[in-house]
């Protein structure tokens, strides 16, 4: 145990998200997920369409979630992610929330019943994984060789200016394919 405790802090790898930002808050953020060692995988149409239809997918898992400009590319997706703002739900009927046995919701008083109602609670890191899990899960069950990068790129988009500039670039990143950083090829 000795060994375990003297590399820890060595071999820690530091978080990329923003420090102090909940990646769970309303906001728009662009992603980049690249494969790993940045292969070509989507070069198959069969493993691209499978990342479409799971990219597409996204908001029929997480039901605050938008889906702005994307593109996949042959070895990254790009993506603009909309996490919405849930809605306050409020109600006379806690047992309509919560399960509650009837001898419970007599005890409860009235100040109780305003609740926030909320399906899930996911944040940009969960929703990146889901959607990662589903294409590898589905290429494996194929026996398609299929693998992402760990990690990906977010990115905060503060203003609509900044949204502008990111979905030009997600639009033009075709054509700038040739001079991309994650082309390895050349």
């Amino acid at each position: 145990m000795i060994c375990n405790d003297r590399f820890r802090k060595i071999y820690r790898i530091e978080s990329s998200r923003l420090k102090d930002w909940d990646y769970s808050q309303a906001g728009k953020y662009f992603v980049t997920i690249c494969t790993r060692e940045k292969l070509c995988y989507f070069e198959n149409p069969l493993i691209k369409n499978i990342c479409h239809d799971c990219w597409l997918d996204i908001p029929n898992h997480f039901n605050n979630v938008r889906l702005g400009e994307w593109i996949i590319m042959p070895n990254h997706v790009h993506g603009i992610i909309e996490i919405r703002q849930y809605p306050i739900v409020e109600t006379p009927y806690m047992a309509s929330l919560h399960k509650l046995t009837k001898r419970t919701f007599g005890l409860i008083n009235a100040s109780f019943y305003k609740t926030i109602s909320r399906k899930s609670h996911h944040g940009l890191p969960q929703i990146i994984q889901s959607f990662k899990s589903a294409v590898s899960r589905q290429c494996h069950k194929l026996n398609l060789a299929f693998f992402w990068q760990t990690r990906f790129y977010d990115h905060i988009i503060h203003d609509e200016k900044e949204l502008y500039l990111i979905n030009e670039y997600i639009k033009d990143n075709p054509k700038n394919w040739k001079s991309d950083r994650n082309n390895i090829i050349g």
